[in-house]
């Protein structure tokens, strides 16, 4: 942690991976008393807010309970059309609102999994030089 003192910025990911473990909270209660008493930033992401963390710390739940919380939640399908949409937009693919209902409903249709398959989608159009249709999405997702 000592070598992420000197940053401006911090983002630690994953925050629910130390909980419960009391040396890395130790580790972790000091690190943001030190990046905070210096005026740095730190921006923590875990899968629960502190209060529902199966940490050991009292402390450490304490400080973590005094940040500024965020939830997010996993978009709808109207917000996971719109990312489709636009992603595909940007990547100069034409994605017919017909292909995007004919993924929507298809496993793994979380926005990671949505957006490597419009990878694979946008790869074997250009292979096949051809636009996207129903063949293309079949086969795109056959190499799941």
């Amino acid at each position: 942690m000592e070598a992420l003192d000197a940053a401006d910025v911090v983002a630690l990911d994953g925050l629910d991976a130390i909980a419960g473990d009391r040396a890395d909270e130790v580790a972790l209660f000091d690190f943001h008393n030190r990046t905070r008493a210096a005026g740095r930033g730190v921006l923590y992401l875990a899968a629960a807010a502190p209060a529902a963390l199966p940490l050991v710390l009292p402390d450490l739940r304490s400080r973590l309970g005094q940040c500024i919380r965020i939830a997010l939640r996993p978009l709808a399908d109207a917000g996971r059309r719109e990312v489709l949409r636009d992603r595909a937009r940007r990547r100069g693919l034409v994605l017919e609102e017909a292909a995007i209902a004919w993924l929507l409903p298809r496993p793994g249709r979380d926005l990671p999994q949505l957006l490597a398959l419009l990878e694979r989608i946008d790869r074997e159009s250009l292979a096949a030089q051809r636009r996207v249709t129903g063949p293309v999405l079949r086969s795109a997702l056959g190499a799941e």
